[in-house]
């Protein structure tokens, strides 16, 4: 998907929706156009309290832009929630009459991408990084390398666990 795909799409839950979305994953950094890779989705996480009729209206967007309707995604939503201090980490891309759509700050977009980190992950998560420096956003790198040594406890995919070091060496 492209920018002005991205930006339709976050107007119109700015335009529709209510309360707080959070634009994660691929669709974050050619946004902050901090890359111009590809990504097949849209992965946002709405409010706690979202609802079927919101879900529903996420869906009626996506149609309008020519999407199909699950490329706008939210499963992802399960693990952010589980991120500690979440709420500290999210800066605003654009605020709404009844909705705002935030990002992720640096450190909590690779938080997020640690779980799965597949070479695309690795890739964004180091685009992300380069980013943040452009702008001077700060990176918590304890956080980032302590979660890092916690996957690699658990972690049995061995091409997961060379890239999860390989990037533990570059941070």
């Amino acid at each position: 998907m492209k920018k002005k795909l991205i930006k339709n799409v976050i107007q119109k839950i700015c335009d529709r929706l209510t309360g707080d979305w959070i634009l994660i994953g691929g669709a974050v950094l050619p946004l902050l156009n901090a890359s111009d890779r590809y990504t097949q989705d849209i992965d946002l996480v709405g409010p706690k309290s979202s609802i079927q009729t919101e879900t529903l209206a996420l869906m009626q967007i996506a149609e309008e832009e020519g999407l199909p309707i699950e490329a706008i995604n939210q499963a992802a939503s399960y693990f952010f929630y589980k991120i500690e201090g979440w709420e500290k980490e999210l800066k605003l891309i654009q605020k709404g009459k009844k909705a705002n759509v935030y990002r992720p700050t640096a450190t909590l977009y690779i938080l997020l991408k640690l779980s799965r980190f597949t070479e695309s992950d690795l890739e964004d998560c180091l685009k992300m990084i380069q980013y943040a420096k452009t702008i001077k956003e700060k990176i918590d790198q304890n956080k980032i390398k302590t979660t890092i040594q916690k996957r690699l406890q658990v972690e049995q995919e061995q091409s997961k666990i060379e890239r999860l070091k390989k990037f533990l060496d570059l941070i």
